[in-house]
Protein backbone atom coordinates (compact mmCIF):
# COMPACT_ATOMS: atom_id res chain seq x y z
CA UNK A 1 0.00 0.00 0.00
CA UNK A 2 1.66 3.55 -0.94
CA UNK A 3 2.36 5.79 1.85
CA UNK A 4 -0.08 8.95 2.03
CA UNK A 5 1.00 12.09 0.92
CA UNK A 6 1.51 14.93 3.14
CA UNK A 7 -0.86 17.87 2.45
CA UNK A 8 0.92 21.24 3.04
CA UNK A 9 -0.63 21.91 5.86
CA UNK A 10 0.36 18.83 7.71
CA UNK A 11 3.24 20.71 8.26
CA UNK A 12 2.01 23.99 9.53
CA UNK A 13 2.60 22.43 12.99
CA UNK A 14 6.12 21.70 12.79
CA UNK A 15 7.39 24.71 11.38
CA UNK A 16 5.05 26.88 13.68
CA UNK A 17 6.41 24.61 16.44
CA UNK A 18 9.94 25.61 15.72
CA UNK A 19 9.41 29.19 15.68
CA UNK A 20 6.96 29.23 18.90
CA UNK A 21 9.88 27.02 20.52
CA UNK A 22 12.25 29.87 19.39
CA UNK A 23 10.90 32.46 20.88
CA UNK A 24 9.06 30.92 23.92
CA UNK A 25 13.14 30.45 24.67
CA UNK A 26 14.56 33.94 24.10
CA UNK A 27 14.26 35.75 26.65
CA UNK A 28 16.27 33.21 28.47
CA UNK A 29 18.69 33.73 25.86
CA UNK A 30 18.63 37.14 25.75
CA UNK A 31 19.49 37.19 29.46
CA UNK A 32 22.19 34.57 28.92
CA UNK A 33 23.81 36.60 26.02
CA UNK A 34 23.48 39.86 28.07
CA UNK A 35 25.58 38.18 31.24
CA UNK A 36 28.03 36.88 28.72
CA UNK A 37 28.55 40.58 27.27
CA UNK A 38 29.12 41.83 30.54
CA UNK A 39 31.57 39.72 31.33
CA UNK A 40 32.94 39.82 27.91
CA UNK A 41 33.47 43.52 29.28
CA UNK A 42 34.60 43.14 32.61
CA UNK A 43 37.12 40.77 31.20
CA UNK A 44 38.37 43.73 28.81
CA UNK A 45 38.21 46.27 31.90
CA UNK A 46 35.78 48.14 30.12
CA UNK A 47 32.32 49.18 32.00
CA UNK A 48 29.29 47.48 31.00
CA UNK A 49 28.03 50.60 30.34
CA UNK A 50 24.32 50.55 32.46
CA UNK A 51 23.69 51.02 36.23
CA UNK A 52 24.59 47.75 38.27
CA UNK A 53 20.74 47.94 39.44
CA UNK A 54 19.69 48.19 35.97
CA UNK A 55 21.40 44.54 35.14
CA UNK A 56 20.00 42.59 37.90
CA UNK A 57 16.28 43.64 37.43
CA UNK A 58 16.97 43.53 33.50
CA UNK A 59 18.15 39.71 33.86
CA UNK A 60 15.52 38.92 36.74
CA UNK A 61 12.83 40.60 34.85
CA UNK A 62 13.73 38.64 31.83
CA UNK A 63 14.27 34.90 33.61
CA UNK A 64 10.47 35.64 34.76
CA UNK A 65 9.00 36.46 31.60
CA UNK A 66 10.76 33.61 30.67
CA UNK A 67 9.09 31.33 33.03
CA UNK A 68 5.70 32.92 32.51
CA UNK A 69 5.89 31.78 28.84
CA UNK A 70 7.02 28.39 28.61
CA UNK A 71 4.59 27.74 31.85
CA UNK A 72 1.69 29.04 29.47
CA UNK A 73 0.83 31.01 32.87
CA UNK A 74 0.08 34.80 31.68
CA UNK A 75 1.21 34.18 28.39
CA UNK A 76 0.52 36.84 26.52
CA UNK A 77 0.73 39.83 29.06
CA UNK A 78 4.19 38.50 28.94
CA UNK A 79 5.13 38.62 25.42
CA UNK A 80 3.97 42.26 25.60
CA UNK A 81 5.92 42.87 29.15
CA UNK A 82 8.76 40.67 26.28
CA UNK A 83 8.28 43.88 24.14
CA UNK A 84 8.30 46.37 26.38
CA UNK A 85 11.18 45.03 28.21
CA UNK A 86 13.43 44.89 24.80
CA UNK A 87 12.20 48.22 23.91
CA UNK A 88 13.54 50.03 26.98
CA UNK A 89 16.90 47.93 26.72
CA UNK A 90 17.11 49.38 23.85
CA UNK A 91 16.66 52.92 24.55
CA UNK A 92 19.14 52.72 27.27
CA UNK A 93 21.66 51.14 25.19
CA UNK A 94 21.06 53.61 22.65
CA UNK A 95 20.79 56.64 25.19
CA UNK A 96 23.83 55.61 28.04
CA UNK A 97 26.83 57.60 27.40
CA UNK A 98 29.01 55.10 28.16
CA UNK A 99 28.27 53.05 25.40
CA UNK A 100 30.05 54.50 21.82
CA UNK A 101 29.06 52.58 18.49
CA UNK A 102 29.82 53.47 15.34
CA UNK A 103 26.62 54.86 13.27
CA UNK A 104 26.76 51.61 11.12
CA UNK A 105 26.25 49.17 13.87
CA UNK A 106 24.02 51.23 15.76
CA UNK A 107 21.57 51.02 12.96
CA UNK A 108 22.03 47.36 12.61
CA UNK A 109 21.42 46.56 16.74
CA UNK A 110 18.36 49.26 16.15
CA UNK A 111 16.75 47.15 13.02
CA UNK A 112 16.28 44.06 15.07
CA UNK A 113 15.39 45.57 18.13
CA UNK A 114 12.45 46.02 16.11
CA UNK A 115 12.11 42.82 14.73
CA UNK A 116 12.04 41.64 17.91
CA UNK A 117 9.70 43.56 19.34
CA UNK A 118 7.35 44.18 16.68
CA UNK A 119 7.16 39.90 17.11
CA UNK A 120 6.47 40.27 20.53
CA UNK A 121 3.56 42.27 19.78
CA UNK A 122 1.81 40.15 16.90
CA UNK A 123 2.18 37.38 19.38
CA UNK A 124 0.79 39.45 22.39
CA UNK A 125 -2.32 40.10 19.92
CA UNK A 126 -3.98 36.08 19.62
CA UNK A 127 -4.12 37.01 16.21
CA UNK A 128 -2.41 33.71 15.46
CA UNK A 129 -4.11 31.39 17.61
CA UNK A 130 -7.81 30.14 16.77
CA UNK A 131 -9.75 31.06 19.60
CA UNK A 132 -12.80 33.36 19.47
CA UNK A 133 -12.55 37.07 18.31
CA UNK A 134 -13.42 38.42 21.37
CA UNK A 135 -10.26 37.42 22.90
CA UNK A 136 -7.88 38.71 20.32
CA UNK A 137 -6.81 42.31 20.18
CA UNK A 138 -6.49 43.61 16.46
CA UNK A 139 -4.62 46.89 17.40
CA UNK A 140 -1.68 45.04 19.07
CA UNK A 141 -1.43 42.92 15.67
CA UNK A 142 -1.59 45.87 13.73
CA UNK A 143 1.00 47.69 16.13
CA UNK A 144 3.09 44.92 15.88
CA UNK A 145 3.00 44.63 11.77
CA UNK A 146 4.03 48.19 11.64
CA UNK A 147 7.24 47.56 13.72
CA UNK A 148 8.17 44.88 12.08
CA UNK A 149 7.67 46.38 8.55
CA UNK A 150 10.15 49.05 9.53
CA UNK A 151 12.48 46.41 10.85
CA UNK A 152 11.88 45.41 7.41
CA UNK A 153 12.09 48.54 5.68
CA UNK A 154 15.71 49.77 7.67
CA UNK A 155 17.48 46.30 6.97
CA UNK A 156 16.24 47.37 3.13
CA UNK A 157 17.85 50.63 3.23
CA UNK A 158 20.98 50.17 5.08
CA UNK A 159 21.75 46.86 2.80
CA UNK A 160 21.28 50.26 0.12
CA UNK A 161 22.68 52.75 2.00
CA UNK A 162 25.57 51.17 3.88
CA UNK A 163 28.87 50.83 2.78
CA UNK A 164 30.16 48.16 5.62
CA UNK A 165 26.92 46.44 4.94
CA UNK A 166 27.06 46.55 1.60
CA UNK A 167 31.01 45.24 1.20
CA UNK A 168 30.26 42.67 3.79
CA UNK A 169 27.01 41.57 1.83
CA UNK A 170 28.61 41.09 -1.25
CA UNK A 171 32.19 39.26 0.36
CA UNK A 172 30.35 36.82 2.59
CA UNK A 173 27.19 35.97 0.44
CA UNK A 174 27.40 33.83 -2.25
CA UNK A 175 26.19 35.97 -5.50
CA UNK A 176 26.59 38.95 -3.44
CA UNK A 177 26.39 41.25 -6.13
CA UNK A 178 23.26 40.24 -7.69
CA UNK A 179 21.71 38.89 -4.62
CA UNK A 180 22.29 42.34 -2.39
CA UNK A 181 19.76 43.85 -5.18
CA UNK A 182 17.44 40.55 -4.68
CA UNK A 183 17.37 41.43 -1.42
CA UNK A 184 16.59 45.46 -1.24
CA UNK A 185 13.68 44.68 -3.73
CA UNK A 186 12.04 41.53 -1.40
CA UNK A 187 12.91 43.25 2.26
CA UNK A 188 11.48 46.71 0.59
CA UNK A 189 8.05 44.61 -0.91
CA UNK A 190 8.00 42.97 2.35
CA UNK A 191 7.82 45.95 4.41
CA UNK A 192 5.12 47.24 2.45
CA UNK A 193 3.04 43.82 2.58
CA UNK A 194 3.68 44.15 6.36
CA UNK A 195 2.45 48.02 6.34
CA UNK A 196 -1.00 47.38 4.50
CA UNK A 197 -1.31 43.43 5.56
CA UNK A 198 -1.62 42.89 2.19
CA UNK A 199 -0.72 39.23 1.05
CA UNK A 200 1.34 39.05 4.37
CA UNK A 201 1.12 34.97 4.27
CA UNK A 202 3.12 35.32 0.77
CA UNK A 203 5.11 38.06 1.74
CA UNK A 204 6.17 35.83 5.49
CA UNK A 205 7.50 32.25 2.89
CA UNK A 206 9.03 34.58 0.33
CA UNK A 207 11.17 36.39 3.58
CA UNK A 208 11.21 33.64 5.44
CA UNK A 209 13.90 31.90 2.90
CA UNK A 210 15.51 35.36 1.98
CA UNK A 211 16.39 36.19 5.61
CA UNK A 212 17.36 32.36 6.41
CA UNK A 213 19.73 32.73 3.68
CA UNK A 214 21.15 35.97 4.74
CA UNK A 215 21.66 35.45 8.39
CA UNK A 216 23.36 32.05 7.64
CA UNK A 217 25.96 33.60 5.32
CA UNK A 218 25.54 37.42 6.57
CA UNK A 219 25.50 37.28 10.35
CA UNK A 220 26.59 33.79 10.35
CA UNK A 221 29.81 34.46 9.79
CA UNK A 222 31.03 35.43 13.13
CA UNK A 223 34.31 35.38 12.82
CA UNK A 224 34.39 37.98 9.97
CA UNK A 225 32.41 40.80 12.22
CA UNK A 226 34.90 39.74 15.40
CA UNK A 227 38.44 39.46 13.91
CA UNK A 228 37.77 41.89 11.09
CA UNK A 229 35.25 44.53 12.00
CA UNK A 230 35.41 44.10 15.47
CA UNK A 231 32.38 43.89 16.99
CA UNK A 232 32.23 42.70 20.44
CA UNK A 233 31.99 38.53 20.17
CA UNK A 234 28.63 38.71 22.63
CA UNK A 235 26.80 42.00 21.17
CA UNK A 236 27.39 39.99 17.71
CA UNK A 237 25.59 37.13 18.83
CA UNK A 238 22.94 39.23 20.35
CA UNK A 239 22.60 40.82 16.96
CA UNK A 240 22.49 37.01 15.52
CA UNK A 241 20.09 35.45 17.78
CA UNK A 242 17.78 38.88 17.16
CA UNK A 243 17.68 38.02 13.47
CA UNK A 244 16.56 34.30 14.31
CA UNK A 245 13.98 35.93 16.27
CA UNK A 246 13.16 37.55 13.30
CA UNK A 247 13.20 34.28 11.40
CA UNK A 248 10.94 32.65 14.13
CA UNK A 249 8.14 35.09 13.37
CA UNK A 250 7.80 34.36 9.94
CA UNK A 251 7.74 31.04 10.85
CA UNK A 252 4.53 32.08 12.55
CA UNK A 253 3.00 34.00 9.87
CA UNK A 254 3.45 31.99 7.09
CA UNK A 255 0.21 30.14 7.78
CA UNK A 256 -1.65 33.09 9.40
Amino acid sequence: MAAPRVRPRDRRPSLAGIGTFIISRYPYIFAFVLLMLFAERAEQQRSEGYARGYIYSNIAALFVLGTLIIFDWQKHTAYLLCAVQVAIHAFYTHTSPYLHFGEWLTIRIVTRNFAVIGGYLMLASRELENIPRRFKKPLLFTTGRYVYGFFLLCYSYTLFRSKEDNRAFHKLVPLGNLFSFVMVALTAVGAGSFFSGIRLRTAARVLLVVLIVTTLYFEGNINYWWRQRFVEYWMHILILSESIVAIAVLMLLCYH
